[in-house]
């Protein structure tokens, strides 16, 4: 049995919750052709998953969300995209 113990993250990111959620790894498959990975870090998006970036137990909280927010701007975040609150709807005028 692992001792393996999940972990769970979300960063405010640009007026966007990003949730972050650390699975363990596991073994070499060889009848499948997979290589065995170490447990990771993945963004939680839909539904789905990405890799993010391998977890280290016991990692300082503050380091965690450097790398985390890093990795963030460079692939979940647009780097032009800037949220601006909605604009205001026209009002329609009465057409005769």
């Amino acid at each position: 049995m692992s001792n393996f113990k999940s972990e769970q993250h979300r960063l405010e990111v640009h007026g966007r919750t990003l949730h972050f959620v650390a699975y363990e790894g596991r073994p070499e498959h060889v009848g499948r052709g997979e290589a065995a990975e170490g447990p990771m870090w993945y963004l939680m998006c839909e539904g789905h998953r990405k890799p993010v970036m391998p977890h280290t137990a016991g990692q300082p909280a503050g380091e965690r969300d450097v790398a985390l927010l890093k990795w963030a701007m460079a692939n979940a975040i647009d780097p032009n995209a800037v949220r601006r609150p909605p604009r205001a709807r026209a009002v329609p005028q009465d057409v005769e």
